[in-house]
């Protein structure tokens, strides 16, 4: 039985500079080591998805040298933004075939749709009225084919704190539903990995390439605002 295989990876987090470090840890290492992953697969891939923050500052530098990585997976990759990233640099030096960012694309007889979650200067994320029209038209298109869409903020968040909240989920939850096309929403933002059900629509939420993140509940932090008091990390935690 035949099959199609996408790797979704998240929260690359690319330094500006070779061998530059977040958070104290070298994200390019860490990516590296998940494209050799991929390149041992039992089975080659076919499409990747890198669902934002994939650059640490936003930086020209940083897309420029992850654009190189990306192109040793020698499939095509689609890119949405994070609230890391900086789309025009991501257009300007990023995205170039086989690396898109595009609305929405076609494999194995589904339809993906990319959402942009992005919030300028923030790190919660919100879908807005174009983000929703795009929905609806997608849907409207797709009829009875099977549809995927993919995020950077998850819809299953991990703790309370604010930047953590695509802040209209329910909403997004509530149209989704009305539609049994739709098998599975994809995402990233929290570093951790969660899979739920609503409505009969998986919502899965992939790890980050290079640091796998905790998220404290409020009763468990005296400043949960605070990020690095309500967050704890391990370094020897990072997927795909």
């Amino acid at each position: 039985m035949s099959f199609t295989r996408i790797i979704q990876v998240t929260d690359i987090h690319l330094a500006n500079k070779p061998n530059g470090k977040a958070l104290g840890l070298y994200p390019e290492a860490c990516f590296r080591q998940v494209i050799s992953d991929v390149h041992s697969l039992d089975k080659p891939a076919d499409l990747v998805l890198a669902t934002g923050d994939l650059a640490n500052d936003g930086s020209c530098e940083a897309y420029t040298r992850l654009r190189e990585m990306f192109l040793e997976f020698n499939i095509p990759v689609f890119v949405i933004p994070g609230n890391h990233d900086c789309v025009e640099n991501m257009k300007s030096s990023l995205v170039m075939n086989p690396i898109r960012m595009e609305q929405q694309t076609e494999i194995g007889g589904w339809k993906i749709v990319f959402l942009n979650s992005q919030v300028i200067d923030a790190e919660h994320g919100f879908i807005d009225a174009d983000g929703f029209a795009q929905l609806h038209e997608a849907i409207d298109v797709a009829g009875n084919q099977p549809l995927l869409i993919a995020l950077h903020h998850s819809l299953t968040p991990e703790c309370g704190t604010s930047g953590c909240q695509l802040t209209n989920a329910e909403e997004l939850l509530s149209l989704c539903s009305e539609h049994g096309n739709i098998k599975a929403m994809i995402s990233g933002h929290t570093h951790c990995q969660t899979e739920q059900d609503h409505a009969g629509i998986k919502l899965l939420t992939t790890p980050s390439t290079f640091l796998h993140v905790t998220h404290a509940k409020p009763s468990e932090s005296e400043d949960h605002e605070n990020f690095m008091m309500s967050h704890s990390f391990d370094a020897a935690k990072y997927g795909y």
